[in-house]
């Protein structure tokens, strides 16, 4: 279990650092797993604790198999004020 939430909070601070969206290969590779269905896995973990704390953030996957970590629209108009890049 502890192995899992130190994989979990490494692919949260790989999808908030990178800003775009990364691939799966490449989480496989940074995190050191096995398969890209344990990097699914993972992704689905993250983004049901999203869910279930009310984050404002959420997981998305996009085209090409590749995760993004944006804000969720409604969030949009709160940041857009206090963000150095285009929301």
């Amino acid at each position: 279990m502890g192995e899992d939430k130190g994989k979990l909070a490494e692919l949260e601070a790989i999808l908030y650092a990178s800003g775009r969206p990364v691939s799966l290969t490449a989480l496989v590779a940074y995190l050191r797993l096995g398969s890209d269905m344990e990097a699914t896995a993972l992704i689905r973990e993250l983004s049901e604790a999203y869910d279930r704390d009310g984050s404002p953030l959420e997981v998305s996957q996009v085209t090409g198999e590749r995760v993004v970590l944006p804000l969720k629209p409604n969030f949009n108009k709160q940041a857009r004020r206090f963000s150095m890049k285009p929301i």
